[in-house]
C-alpha cells in the first residue's frame, strides 16, 4: 500500500469506506462515491456564433465518474452591447442559474462570476447572453478544478 497502514474498513448499505495511516502520521479516508479527488485544472474556452436572439454558449457535459468545481466564468460578446449576462448549470432540462449581471454591458466588455459551482456527470455549463443577436461572436472561458470520485 506504498507506507500505508490500514485502520478500518467500514461498510455500511452495500459502501465500504476504508480508513488508513500514512508514513508520518496522515490519515487517508476514502470511500465509494463519497469523497472526491482532484485531477486536473478545469480550462474551457468556448466560442462561436449565437444562433438566435439572447442566445448562449455552452460547454460539452461533465463526464461519467468527474465532478466539476467552478470557481470563475468570463462571458464576452464581440459584435454589441448587452442587455445582461447570466450563469446556469443545466442538469437534465432544469436549469439552476447561479449568477448574473443585470446591467447593460458595452461591446466587448467581458462579465465574470467568481464562485463555488459543482457540476456533476452529464451537467452543462451556460452562458447566455441576454440581448445578442444572431451571428453575433461570443466567447466563454470555464476555470476551475476536475474531480474524480473515490471508489
Amino acid at each position: 500500500m506504498g507506507g500505508q497502514v490500514p485502520i478500518a474498513e467500514v461498510e455500511s448499505s452495500g459502501k465500504t469506506a476504508r480508513l488508513r495511516l500514512r508514513q508520518g502520521r496522515r490519515l487517508l479516508v476514502s470511500g465509494e462515491d463519497q469523497l472526491h479527488t482532484y485531477q486536473d485544472t478545469l480550462e474551457i474556452y468556448v466560442t462561436g456564433d449565437l444562433t438566435e436572439a439572447d442566445g448562449y454558449l455552452e460547454t460539452a457535459a461533465v463526464g461519467a465518474g468527474d465532478v466539476w468545481v467552478i470557481t470563475n466564468i468570463i462571458l464576452e460578446n464581440a459584435d454589441r452591447n448587452i442587455t445582461s449576462s447570466r450563469w446556469c448549470r443545466f442538469s437534465g432540462a432544469v436549469a439552476y442559474c447561479f449568477g448574473c449581471v443585470t446591467r447593460a454591458v458595452p461591446l466587448a466588455e467581458r462579465t465574470c462570476w467568481y464562485g463555488w459551482e459543482w457540476a456533476k456527470a452529464t451537467d452543462t455549463i451556460r452562458g447566455e447572453f441576454v440581448g445578442g443577436q444572431i451571428g453575433d461572436t461570443c466567447h466563454m472561458w470555464v476555470t476551475g478544478y476536475k474531480m474524480t470520485l473515490e471508489v
